[in-house]
């Protein structure tokens, strides 16, 4: 939607927001995965110390 309103100069403040928006939700996702990926592979690891 924010790149649909780049193409109208009056609206192109709320498309710049939109666009921001909808990027840092792209980000979102992929950032969750990682920080659970890290604390799986440091509990995985502490799992095998203890046997």
């Amino acid at each position: 939607m924010g790149s649909i309103l780049f193409f109208y100069d009056s609206l192109k403040n709320i498309g710049i927001w939109l666009f921001i928006l909808g990027s840092v939700q792209l980000l979102i996702r992929p950032t969750i995965k990682l920080v659970h990926d890290f604390h799986l592979r440091k509990y995985l690891k502490e799992g095998y110390r203890n046997k």
